[in-house]
């Protein structure tokens, strides 16, 4: 039955309003913003979060937040490969306990010799020991699936982009990408516990990076992740480190008893990072590089994740690194031209990933057929094929 929107209608005004207000508040915190950035003082202000208690995450700051870089022109020969995947998750309501995972490729040659090659792979898991992780160290375990599932997907991206840099015979330079977010939040703090972490992070993901690291030492590898339209607001809190009245910071202590709106870092909170980036970069620039300091970073070892803003001319995207290619002037450079080269042939989304993600896609089609061969292969095997009331409930219409 379609929904009856004429009952909510008479909350549309009310939307209306806030939108008005709230882009009216905006205005004013960006002016608040413009203002504290252009007092800001680096070093001081990673001293406030260092020494200080506070309950939100800040940028770490390399230099200042004010400084904007143009691209250099994009010139020779060079290789922009992309990973991206989608998965099809456990169905409870099923008697048969699987999942897929579905990788995409891209691999384009720029340049004298012009080549390019797109393809996926299929990755189905079945056994017990596929379906749970398991700690080594006791008999506790963990069923893969939902959130825990979509990190395992993660976690193959990285290691299929290894195999990919690892696989290529060319000494072109090579810009590998990901799409979303190199910092796994998600793995930081008590979200999972501590044999999770160690054997996405420390076994897998690091493994991964360490073999990129490694084919970077001996010819030019930027990776990097490139995340559309970030709600990211590292770099609008340390503008509230350091417009904050107190010293040390301590938000607990200080703060907690009073509302929102009557803190006194406030006056510029609710901001996105984008929002000022927005106002300081124009198209086609870049930021200055931050530090991530999320507590996750801790596991990291070499690889500490690095970030820019770039103004892409129809968005700010957010382009994550780790410090190795940060520190790389030469990458650094090739990285923001052939991403600004890449978001121009995409139409403002990175062709090679925009590739890799079309490979990855799991149609509806393709999920029901997947469903058909294991059902037509369990009756072959005599096996029972049955499913939940609930999920019956849904396939079946009563009226």
């Amino acid at each position: 039955m379609p929904i009856d929107f004429s009952k909510s209608l008479k909350q549309l005004p009310n939307l209306i309003g806030r939108l008005n207000l709230a882009i009216n508040k905006k205005q004013e915190k960006l002016h608040n913003a413009k203002l504290a950035l252009g007092k800001l003082e680096v070093a001081d202000t990673n001293s406030r979060a260092a020494n200080g208690k506070v309950t939100w995450l800040s940028s770490g700051l390399r230099d200042h937040p004010l400084k904007t870089f143009k691209s250099l022109p994009l010139e020779g020969n060079h290789i922009v490969m992309a990973v991206d995947g989608s998965h099809v998750d456990v169905d409870r309501h099923s008697s048969a306990f699987y999942y897929l995972i579905n990788i995409g490729y891209s691999y384009i040659s720029y340049g004298d010799q012009p080549y390019a090659q797109l393809w996926n792979d299929p990755f189905l898991y079945v056994n017990d020991t596929d379906l749970s992780l398991d700690d080594r160290s006791s008999i506790r375990s963990i069923q893969i699936e939902g959130p825990l599932l979509g990190i395992k997907r993660a976690m193959m991206e990285v290691a299929e982009l290894a195999k990919l840099v690892e696989s290529d015979s060319t000494k072109l330079p090579i810009i590998a990408l990901l799409d979303g977010s190199l910092i796994f939040w998600s793995l930081s703090g008590h979200s999972y516990p501590d044999f999770v972490r160690e054997e996405f992070l420390d076994r897998q993901l690091i493994t991964s990076l360490d073999q990129i690291k490694a084919a970077s030492d001996t010819r030019e590898i930027a990776l990097a992740s490139y995340i559309s339209k970030p709600r990211s607001r590292e770099l609008v809190n340390s503008l509230r480190l350091s417009i904050c009245p107190y010293n040390p910071i301590d938000c607990e202590s200080h703060c907690s008893d009073l509302g929102v709106g009557t803190r006194p870092c406030d006056e510029v909170d609710g901001l996105f990072d984008i929002d000022l980036m927005q106002e300081m970069l124009k198209v086609n620039e870049r930021s200055v590089v931050f530090l991530s300091t999320s507590n996750v970073m801790d596991q990291y070892q070499q690889h500490q994740i690095c970030y820019f803003y770039l103004n892409t001319g129809s968005e700010i995207g957010r382009v994550e690194m780790p410090i190795w290619v940060a520190e790389d002037d030469r990458m650094l450079n090739l990285l923001h031209s052939c991403l600004l080269n890449q978001l121009s042939k995409g139409q403002g989304y990175p062709l090679a990933l925009q590739e890799a993600h079309e490979q990855a896609v799991i149609n509806v089609g393709d999920r029901m057929y997947l469903t058909q061969l294991v059902e037509e292969l369990m009756v072959k095997e005599g096996l029972p094929v049955d499913t939940s009331e609930k999920a019956r409930s849904k396939r079946t219409r009563f009226v």
